[in-house]
């Protein structure tokens, strides 16, 4: 196995041996997404540390789902490219994707909006084309 898988599993491992109150509540509200809207649930990655934090929970369920045998995620990917990232966010989510083994539908803000309003226009358009019913966003609660 290689440093990052191991890492990874680490991680997953970690997450799934928590005792802490909020992580228990995120990955029971993650639980009941999976059960309840099932290939209607998406997760909309954009490489943040608190949408990662979200898919680090998200895995960790996968993992636990799949009989600790993998950590790929089986959720449909969603990304909102942003106009000009960093190297350093693009380096990561080419991590990301290379170790949760997924292909995300990419959005680009071609129009140039700001980016509430174009990620409002695109979620809506999304929305109504893939029968979306709910979708796993990491962000702060003041955000």
């Amino acid at each position: 196995m290689d440093g990052e898988r191991f890492e990874i599993l680490n991680s997953l491992n970690y997450i799934l041996g928590s005792k802490e109150p909020r992580v228990l509540s995120a990955l029971a509200v993650i639980e009941r997404a999976l059960d309840e809207f099932k290939e209607n649930l998406w997760f909309s990655f954009n490489s943040g540390k608190d949408n990662t934090a979200c898919l680090f929970l998200t895995a960790a369920v996968l993992y636990k789902r799949s009989g600790h045998k993998s950590f790929r995620m089986t959720v449909k990917m969603l990304n909102f490219e942003e106009e000009d990232p960093f190297e350093e966010c693009e380096e990561y989510m080419e991590f990301v994707r290379r170790n949760f083994q997924f292909e995300p539908l990419i959005m680009k803000n071609t129009d140039n909006l700001a980016k509430y309003k174009f990620m409002k226009q695109e979620m809506i358009k999304i929305v109504e084309a893939k029968s979306i019913k709910a979708v796993i966003m990491g962000s702060r609660r003041t955000d």
